[in-house]
């Protein structure tokens, strides 16, 4: 599987958790947009437009964000669920689909467009991607989401697409960049994954992973931080993943400072964009309202992130 979703009852995204999720990415996510801009750019033939397609199962804010940086990009949001009513950047479009052959019929005659394309696979709508579509105005984004898209702004260049089975996400289209963030081991076979993904590329294509380290983890509620754990991803795990895919892999970790009002928190963790909070289900809607009123007015931490490139030249990948 892609990604996997245990959606809880818990999880909303309405214009509060929208609002705080853009705030949180547009303050502590610039400089990981443009390392990502630059690592999808490179070596692109200038006269080719950037498709990106993003897989989740929320509306992925991360994603939006993205597409609004690159306004000549086309982004594909490919979602599970229904998308929230928030506004869309004009690069953006919003697919819904239940199977990967849905998925990939969906955007079927995205390989014959000649923008740069980028796929971003999450669970949850990535605001990060969104805004990362508004630096790549160029480029055309897709976003892949299990789950509904909230009702938001989509930038224009961002197509989303909904999931349920990775036969649906293949059947999107083929793309230059796929981007998936929030990576962990409910993933599965991490070799097997990234076999499958090459079958997206139009060629040879570039995998930019981020995700997140054991320690430290993010300020939650105890309950998560147990199978937060037992999921995160290591290095050495994507790095000989990547090998056993015959995919070469440079990588490196990054510490974000991030001090955030904890009602914006609270919303953050609501919203379902953390999938551990997500896919506790000890963490309740309770559990989730305490942590966050015992915390101080605002909440300090340092974020950790690891950021991987992962590239095939394979012109048959």
């Amino acid at each position: 599987m892609f990604v996997r979703s245990f959606r809880e009852g818990k999880v909303r995204f309405g214009k509060a958790e929208y609002d705080a999720l853009k705030k949180f990415e547009t303050l502590h996510h610039q400089d990981i947009w443009s390392w990502i801009i630059d690592k999808a750019t490179d070596d692109m033939d200038k006269s080719k437009q950037l498709r990106i397609l993003n897989i989740t199962d929320e509306a992925s804010i991360f994603a939006l964000l993205l597409a609004e940086r690159l306004p000549d990009a086309k982004m594909t949001c490919a979602l599970r669920s229904e998308m929230p009513k928030i506004d869309i950047p004009a690069n953006v479009t919003i697919v819904n689909f239940k199977t990967d052959d849905e998925l990939l019929a969906a955007t079927d005659d995205m390989d014959k467009s000649k923008q740069l394309r980028i796929l971003n696979i999450t669970d949850e709508a990535s605001i990060f991607a969104l805004l990362l579509a508004e630096r790549l105005p160029d480029a055309k984004m897709t976003c892949a989401l299990r789950s509904e898209m909230p009702k938001i702004d989509i930038p224009a260049n961002v197509t989303i697409v909904n999931f349920k089975t990775d036969d649906e996400l293949l059947a999107i289209g083929k793309f230059d960049v796929v981007l998936m963030t929030e990576l962990t081991k409910e993933a599965g076979e991490l070799s097997d994954l990234f076999v499958r993904l090459r079958n997206l590329f139009d060629g040879s294509g570039k995998l930019i992973i981020l995700a997140r380290p054991k320690n430290p983890p993010l300020p939650l509620p105890e309950v998560c931080l147990t199978l937060w754990r037992k999921l995160a991803l290591s290095r050495d795990e994507i790095s000989d993943a990547a090998k056993k895919a015959d995919m070469s892999f440079a990588g490196f970790s990054v510490s974000v400072p991030v001090t955030v009002p904890k009602f914006d928190w609270e919303a953050i963790l609501f919203s379902g964009c953390i999938p551990i909070v997500k896919n506790s289900p000890k963490c309740t809607d309770k559990v989730i309202t305490d942590f966050c009123k015992a915390r101080p007015s605002n909440i300090s931490f340092e974020e950790k992130l690891g950021m991987f490139l992962l590239k095939t030249d394979n012109p048959s990948a």
